[in-house]
């Protein structure tokens, strides 16, 4: 009696293995998502919003501020708290938390009694409409009677949720009444 169960359940065992290694066929189209050429798995509902894609920078870049091509608008006074550049589409200004006096300024996020921020709207080499914040460096100001003037030294920029890659900025910044 125990051999005859004992070969049932082989057999039945067989069965089962048999039958579980057959190769199914699969319909495609039932398991993948047919978005057509929406990409909207629902294209009959109402999505509100914009998507905007944009390239992602990936590369560090260099900056040189000042010199041939760059303008620098004049300063109100010598009193000024942003100096401003510009070059094809390119912005760079320079913030202070105060007047700009002569000293040297480290470069922040923001700007406070011993440093300065600064940011960079299209910097060359990177996608258009990134702004790079400073987060490394530092500048020397000189203040006269009639204008200003700030040497970027060893000066770092980022994107404000990333920290790579960096713009590197060098140059001077500078205002005249």
């Amino acid at each position: 009696m125990l051999k005859r169960i004992s070969v049932i359940y082989i057999m039945f065992s067989a069965l089962v293995l048999l039958t579980a290694c057959q190769k199914k066929t699969v319909d495609e189209s039932m398991i993948s998502p047919t978005f057509g050429g929406t990409g909207n798995p629902n294209p009959n509902s109402t999505v509100t919003g914009n998507v905007t894609f944009s390239t992602m920078a990936t590369e560090n870049s260099t900056l040189a501020v000042g010199g041939l091509g760059w303008t620098n608008p004049s300063c109100g006074s010598t009193s000024s708290v942003n100096l401003t550049g510009y070059y094809d589409s390119t912005t760079v200004v320079l913030s202070f938390n105060s007047a700009a006096t002569s000293g040297t300024y480290a470069i922040a996020s923001i700007a406070s009694p011993t440093s300065c921020a600064l940011t960079v709207v299209h910097a060359p080499g990177q996608p258009s409409g990134v702004v790079w914040y400073g987060n490394g460096g530092y500048v020397a100001v000189t203040t006269s009677t009639s204008n200003i003037s700030a040497k970027l030294i060893g000066v770092t920029c980022v994107q404000s949720s990333f920290n790579y890659p960096i713009v590197y900025v060098s140059g001077v910044l500078g205002c005249t009444q």
